[in-house]
């Protein structure tokens, strides 16, 4: 057992020490080469990636985590999100063209102020000769700031901010990177070709990450991008029916 071992050290560790000390040295050398070709066919046969956790090992312990209760669910989403992000592309999470907000850079601010949608959206963006000619964004503070200076008649040129272009490839997490790097809230994203895929803002980003939506203090609406497809589909209702009474 180990008490008398224990007990022998304790009492004797005097006389011992210098013994043992010999009988050590030479089990070193004789199980030497045991231990060296021992430790060769372990490297022969093992991955220098046998011990790296990968990112679904991860992912699989915050679920346990979650029902063992070290995790709250919410944490543990947060924690699947962020390891996620480089797989989602920016495609997924964008506002199609078709249902974008968009305006003219030659409308006048009082015309903007009219068209429906306007006074709804913290940003929007301006083109040119067409929506794939994104030349910048306005503010909507912007706009009523123009508004009671007497400015209504001004182009919205005249007030747009340059916007930045990225990849509908892009990856979530670094287009939350560029969005840092620029400190931007809203990108124009164009697809392979050069188009106007559509646009994503910071919003946008964060609520990926964090699973869940993301209201401004300034929105009038809970969700922009279902704001966007209603507005769409209003239109579209409103040219079915001019056709029809034509």
């Amino acid at each position: 057992s180990e008490i008398i071992p224990k007990t022998l050290g304790a009492t004797y560790w005097r006389r011992l020490a210098i013994p043992c000390a010999y009988i050590i040295g030479w089990l070193s050398r004789i199980v030497f080469p045991l231990v060296w070709a021992s430790t060769r066919l372990t490297k022969l046969f093992s991955s220098d990636h046998d011990h790296e956790i990968t990112r679904e090992e991860i992912i699989a312990l915050a679920a346990l985590g979650r029902k063992g209760g070290s995790l709250l669910n919410r944490e543990n989403e947060y924690v699947s999100n962020v390891l996620r992000l480089r797989d989602i592309k920016t495609e997924e999470i964008l506002t199609p063209r078709t249902v974008t907000h968009a305006l003219p850079e030659t409308m006048s601010i009082r015309e903007a102020l009219d068209q429906p949608g306007t006074r709804e959206f913290t940003r929007i963006p301006v083109y040119g000769k067409s929506i794939d000619n994104i030349t910048g964004k306005i503010f909507r503070l912007d706009l009523f700031d123009a508004e009671r200076a007497g400015n209504k008649d001004m182009p919205l040129s005249d007030i747009a901010k340059p916007i930045l272009s990225v990849s509908e490839k892009l990856p979530v997490q670094q287009l939350l990177d560029l969005f840092l790097k620029h400190k931007a809230h809203l990108f124009r994203v164009e697809d392979e070709f050069g188009q106007t895929a559509g646009i994503v803002t910071l919003e946008d980003a964060i609520e990926t990450l964090l699973g869940r939506e993301i209201v401004d203090e300034t929105d009038q609406v809970a969700d922009l991008q279902e704001l966007a497809k209603d507005k769409y589909r209003e239109r579209l209702r409103d040219i079915k029916l001019n056709h029809s009474d034509d």
